[in-house]
């Protein structure tokens, strides 16, 4: 069995891993999640309301990778990669390979996008830093801020000392190295020599003294187990009220706009259709190339005809021309998306004014307020382009920096079909589009009926016998099995025969 992780990272990390979970929670409870913006040049992120100083630690790539900041090029000889470079000259020396490669491939872990997250906690350890700040930067991936505000105390030892503890001594097992033990030592006696504790080691037990003389008092398992972890009071009661830790000065800049994510009410319409509809774009690009499109050049849109014209390198046959319905018109600059007048479009805004989003109905619809408006049009424009059973979508430019989507409606552009060698992209892709802008409230439901929405549109039979981490869909003896991480978005799309193990 291959570790998780390095022993050296282990050694790095573990100590660590009691307070920061405690440390992790307080942060989010001072600092309400929300819209994130970034000021990369001042060192500051504003969230919740709130402005912080922070550091760029690392990002997470949808291929499964850590990228270190002081590993990006892009950030070369910015102060905004401080503390990473801080952490790389803490680790110095320490031999453990997560921390001193630039670029960390985390895919053979069970959830890579976990992983991610475990890369990020254990930096905040060693940094002894405040707090994190996480957010997507596009598709399926994500920026790791590291908190340096001395505005954010430090937590205190109360409420969440046992379960910060518990979860600590739980969180980096790895089988490989541990066996069936645990590391619980380790995580208490690093919790009390964080808050300054004086610390008992016992037969069996660690205790510790709180500043109010509150007894904490670990169990420890022959197998370095935390087999139970209990606050007292100084006589053996009911523990005393302990210290708050109370925001010093936090700065305030106003909740500012929270940008809302795609309707709701939509995505039954959308998620059963937008990966199909990007299959069927693939099959368009198929269809062009055959007929002799080389280019790579975009068409041009003929609203009289209806047609859009692919140029060729050969004058016989000459251009390859398809028939098409223009669907609609985003202004970028004004955040704008106006509808024209087609089949398609007018299914999707009734399905938008039966959901209870009549403001997507619309002629001219704003989304000055919503999440990354390219993507919602990507998604309304495939979804439309599929309920008017379209053979795919173009986005031409059209003056003043606008775009126009056309749907192909030519039956001479075959329908797309199942495709076992494509299934993974296609469906990575649709993940992609929708991750940025979802309600994050049913995030796992809905990506799963994303991929469901793909094998239904093709009549593939589903496997839904993984539980909530994964959904088969059959290819004949073959299986496209997508894997879902444990915040509920797609991590990947593993093609293998039907059952076979991963």
């Amino acid at each position: 069995m291959r570790p998780f992780y390095s022993r050296e990272f282990h050694d790095l990390a573990r100590p660590h891993l009691g307070w920061v979970l405690e440390q992790y929670n307080l942060f989010d409870e001072l600092v309400p999640d929300g819209d994130v913006q970034t000021d990369f040049a001042a060192g500051t992120v504003r969230r919740g309301g709130y402005e912080l100083g922070t550091g760029l630690l690392g990002s997470y790539a949808e291929d499964g990778t850590w990228l270190w900041g002081w590993a990006n090029p892009h950030f070369e000889g910015s102060p905004a990669i401080a503390e990473a470079e801080r952490l790389r000259d803490l680790v110095a020396g320490a031999g453990a390979p997560e921390f001193t490669e630039g670029l960390v491939d985390l895919n053979h872990l069970p959830d890579p996008r976990l992983g991610s997250d475990h890369l990020a906690l254990a930096a905040m350890g060693v940094l002894g830093a405040r707090g994190l700040v996480i957010f997507n930067h596009a598709g399926r991936a994500r920026t790791f801020l590291v908190v340096t505000d001395p505005a954010v105390p430090y937590a205190r030892p109360g409420a969440r000392t046992q379960e910060s503890l518990r979860t600590g001594s739980l969180l980096f097992g790895d089988p490989a190295w541990d066996g069936e033990g645990g590391y619980a030592t380790v995580v208490v006696l690093g919790y009390l020599a964080h808050h300054g504790l004086t610390e008992n080691v016992g037969e069996g037990e660690i205790r510790g003294v709180f500043d109010n003389g509150n007894v904490l008092t670990a169990r420890i398992g022959e197998n370095d187990t935390l087999d139970g972890v209990e606050v007292t009071g100084p006589d053996g009661g009911e523990p005393l009220p302990g210290p708050g830790a109370a925001p010093i000065g936090l700065r305030r800049t106003g909740a500012g706009q929270q940008l809302e994510p795609f309707p709701a009410g939509l995505l039954p319409t959308v998620l059963p259709r937008l990966a199909h509809a990007l299959a069927q774009d693939l099959a368009l690009g198929d269809h062009l190339r055959e007929a002799g499109w080389t280019t790579q050049e975009g068409p041009a849109w003929d609203a009289d005809t209806a047609t859009l014209s692919y140029e060729t390198e050969a004058e016989d046959p000459g251009p390859v021309v398809v028939a098409g319905r223009e669907i609609g018109v985003l202004d970028p600059a004004a955040a704008t998306w106006e509808w024209s007048d087609w089949e398609g479009a007018d299914l999707l805004r009734a399905a938008a004014r039966d959901g209870g989003h009549p403001e997507f109905a619309a002629d001219v619809v704003d989304l000055s307020g919503h999440r990354r408006p390219g993507n919602a049009v990507d998604i309304l424009t495939r979804t439309a382009a599929d309920l008017g059973s379209g053979r795919g979508v173009v986005a031409l430019p059209v003056e003043g920096g606008r775009t126009r989507y056309v749907a192909v409606t030519d039956p001479a552009v075959p329908a797309a079909g199942a495709d076992l060698g494509r299934v993974s992209d296609v469906i990575l892709s649709a993940a992609n589009l929708l991750h940025p802008v979802a309600p994050r409230e049913h995030l796992r439901r809905d990506m799963r009926a994303l991929a469901r929405g793909y094998f239904e549109a093709f009549g593939l039979p589903t496997l839904n016998i993984y539980g909530p981490e994964a959904l088969g869909g059959l290819f004949g003896l073959y299986e496209a099995r997508v894997l879902f991480s444990g915040d509920g978005t797609i991590q990947s799309v593993d093609i293998g025969l039907m059952g076979a193990p991963r």
